[in-house]
């Protein structure tokens, strides 16, 4: 990554060569991005089959404000993040989401449940 100055201030911008996998590999082929850097995610947005990428960190906002608005099925990738998933933490279990219709697959940095979408 590197950062440059804009007009607004600060931009951060990845730099994605396809020689090493890595969170901005995995970024760069979503459709949709929620992660520290880009937070306007639009749920309305996002059509059947779209890829979308969740920082682990934002996967509680996502599946409790952002998946019930979301219209179509959907391909999850959650990663550049320590946290596991889906069960991240006591409390924090966001299993029950592997059985929403809406979801396809979910693509997970640290999986931490056995579930025929999860990989």
């Amino acid at each position: 990554t590197m950062d440059m100055q804009s007009p607004v201030g600060k931009v951060r911008v990845w730099i994605d060569n396809g020689d090493f996998v890595s969170p901005e590999t995995f970024r760069s082929a979503a459709d949709h991005v929620l992660d520290e850097f880009f937070c306007h995610f639009d749920p309305a947005a996002v059509q059947r089959g779209d890829k979308v990428f969740v920082n682990t960190f934002l996967l509680c906002p996502f599946v409790k404000a952002l998946h019930p608005l979301i219209q179509h099925p959907y391909s999850l990738v959650t990663h550049n993040s320590d946290f596991p998933a889906p069960r991240m933490a006591e409390g924090l279990d966001y299993t029950p989401l592997l059985d929403s219709s809406k979801l396809v697959a979910w693509f997970a940095q640290n999986p931490t449940a056995h579930h025929p979408k999860l990989l």
